[in-house]
């Protein structure tokens, strides 16, 4: 409830609310969840990703969202590199894996990220004609486009009864 509460005083203003949950916060997460959200999940194109894509992909598939079907999370490889070799093999193999949920477009590696969050910026605001900046918008777009927006009419409803 009390998540419920923070999320819908900090998203009065706002059509949609990204919730960054830690990978090891399954109690967040499964929190985060009951909210039946649209899952998006970075991945760094690495063999670690690929050994425990199986144990993201039952986690989500043993949570339910408020229409009591299992919740399937999209993947965005982050970080990516297309010079490197394993990084194109590891792209190719979630691509099998997941099929249409790996998104079709990678947030690219950039020391642009890091430089804009060490100035407390965005890399948008950073360092806005950077492929960085560009591969988030690609991700923006996409959020946008695929998940719904929340109307005026359901602003003054609880999210359990959205």
């Amino acid at each position: 409830e009390l998540m419920k509460r923070e999320v819908a005083r900090a998203g009065q203003d706002a059509n949609r609310v990204l919730i960054d949950v830690a990978t090891g916060s399954a109690a967040m997460l499964r929190e985060a969840l009951r909210l039946s959200p649209t899952v998006l999940v970075p991945v760094v194109p690495d063999m670690a990703s690929v050994v425990s894509l199986q144990s993201l992909e039952t986690f989500f598939s043993n949570q339910e969202g408020l229409s009591g079907q299992p919740l399937r999370a999209w993947y965005v490889l982050n970080q990516f590199d297309p010079s490197m070799p394993l990084q194109l093999d590891v792209r190719e193999v979630l691509r099998q894996q997941l099929g249409e949920r790996l998104l079709p477009f990678a947030i690219h590696r950039s020391t642009a990220v890091s430089e804009a969050l060490a100035e407390g910026m965005t890399v948008i605001d950073y360092a806005p004609n950077s492929p960085a900046a560009e591969d988030i918008m690609h991700l923006v777009t996409w959020i946008r486009n695929t998940t719904a927006a929340v109307t005026t009419s359901q602003r003054g409803m609880r999210w359990s009864e959205r």
